[in-house]
């Protein structure tokens, strides 16, 4: 490949100094130039595909390379995957640490994911007690590319989690913002930064292409739930206890209105996939609100695959 690019560089220098000299003896042949142009036109696509070509390999060997050395999963059918997708902020790190109480540091990192392993006691039969290693992996979201480059290396995901918000976590300058801050910034112009926030979500996390990215990366035989939670709604609920917003608004229903764009482009997809497990959840991440319900239906759904795997395995 090397030489045909050397070959194809040097043919169009050539081509590039006839035409030149062409010009310079005031020769203007159409039928020539417009061989020439031809010839030119022909041969840059096939420069620029054979350097893209060269360029892309070395990303995917780099990418492949940190993958190998660090060793980073040991995704398997007997292993509950999990691959969460989401906004920097949304509150992920935070969801993690709320669902876990044991130890949540990464067990690797890479600059597009952060891995995490627990084993989660299960009960598989009446007086039998068995752990489920649950695997998870947390995307950073800073090049969609590397969701490809991923694929390889976990074919397992069993589900799919997105997660969004419906609060800031940080000012425009970058700054923490405490609930306080949140509530003080919602309370000049609710429906305005309330969708500010929203926007952020589906044009740079959760636009259909970006989506669509997700599930050509995770889909396989084993992908069967997907869920689409929805962070933060212990702010909103603050702003109504303190009669910010109307007392008489139904926060569900909003919120989910807010973001049915987002859910029906899921639902579509899940349908694509042959996924019939697919749920929108309003959860509290810092209150632990509806998380452990949410992940405890997961796994219950995942260890009655295990236990039937098993039980036709005998």
């Amino acid at each position: 490949m090397k030489i045909l690019k050397i070959i194809l560089i040097i043919v169009l220098m050539l081509i590039l100094a006839f035409l030149s000299f062409m010009m310079y003896q005031g020769i203007f042949d159409s039928k020539v130039i417009i061989a020439i142009l031809s010839l030119i036109t022909v041969t840059i696509p096939l420069i620029i595909k054979e350097i893209s070509k060269h360029y892309s390999n070395k990303q995917k060997e780099s990418v492949d390379d940190t993958v190998s050395k660090n060793n980073i999963l040991m995704s398997g059918e007997n292993t509950f995957d999990v691959f969460m997708y989401g906004h920097s902020g949304s509150g992920k790190t935070t969801f993690i640490q709320r669902l876990f109480t044991f130890d949540t540091s990464p067990i690797e990192s890479t600059p597009s994911f952060d891995y995490y392993q627990f084993d989660v006691p299960l009960k598989m039969k009446d007086n039998e007690k068995s752990t489920i290693t649950v695997q998870l992996a947390d995307y950073k979201g800073q090049d969609v590319t590397q969701l490809f480059e991923a694929a390889k290396k976990n074919s397992y995901i069993d589900t799919i989690i997105f997660i969004a918000d419906v609060a800031p976590t940080h000012s425009e300058k970058k700054e923490k913002l405490s609930n306080e801050q949140i509530i003080k910034l919602y309370s000049d112009d609710f429906e305005k930064e309330l969708n500010k926030r929203i926007n952020v979500h589906r044009h740079k996390y959760l636009s259909e292409f970006l989506m669509q990215a997700v599930f050509t990366y995770a889909a396989s035989d084993f992908l069967k739930s997907v869920r689409f939670v929805i962070n933060k709604i212990d702010i909103l609920e603050e702003l109504k206890k303190r009669q910010i917003i109307d007392s008489q608004l139904d926060i569900e229903e909003y919120v989910l209105n807010q973001y049915s764009e987002t859910i029906h482009h899921l639902k579509e997809f899940c349908s694509h996939n042959d996924i019939i497990d697919f749920k929108t959840i309003l959860i509290s991440a810092e209150k632990s609100k509806n998380t452990k319900e949410m992940f405890t239906d997961l796994l219950n759904r995942f260890s009655k695959k295990l236990k039937k795997t098993i039980n036709n395995e005998r």
